[in-house]
């Protein structure tokens, strides 16, 4: 698993937008292209913390 404490990607206006566009259309395999192995997800309502296999189910 990669570092990603350490290792940061840029952050761009179009990450931002392709994000937001997969958010609002409830692709959660796009979102998944931004996820890390080790992503937890803190929504508003709580915490998931699923694993991702239970995220795309």
């Amino acid at each position: 698993m990669a570092d990603t404490l350490s290792t940061r990607p840029a952050v761009t206006a179009d990450t931002l937008t392709a994000f937001s566009e997969a958010f609002d259309s409830r692709d959660a395999n796009g979102l998944m292209e931004f996820m890390t192995e080790d992503c937890v997800f803190d929504a508003a309502g709580g915490s998931g913390g699923a694993p991702e296999a239970a995220c795309l189910t």
